[in-house]
């Protein structure tokens, strides 16, 4: 199985403002496509977005680098908004430390 589709990762050189990553497609599984993500992303957030309403996998998630981990049923509007704007500036805090 692929870890990540190739046009997923090409379209992460656009550097976009976020990412939401789906860890249950099927060309990318669990934390090991999490990771080539964040590989491939270099200074973009990642916020995980999955059906698996597990805490300890969401702190994995997390501590694996991404930004936030959120529950597909769980979402609403103001959530995904607050994630975004939460995960932009904690990734940017991260880069800027980084750089220090």
């Amino acid at each position: 199985m692929r870890c990540w589709s190739s046009s997923a990762v090409e379209a992460l050189r656009h550097d976009p403002s976020c990412v939401f990553l789906d860890l249950g497609l099927p060309d990318g599984r669990g934390l090991a496509a999490l990771v080539t993500i964040l590989g491939a992303a270099r200074v973009t957030p990642v916020i995980v977005l999955t059906g698996r309403n597990d805490r300890r996998f969401g702190d994995e998630a997390v501590a694996a680098d991404a930004q936030d981990y959120l529950v597909r049923d769980d979402s609403t509007a103001y959530l995904l908004e607050r994630a975004v704007r939460y995960s932009v500036e904690r990734r940017r805090a991260q880069v800027t430390g980084l750089a220090l």
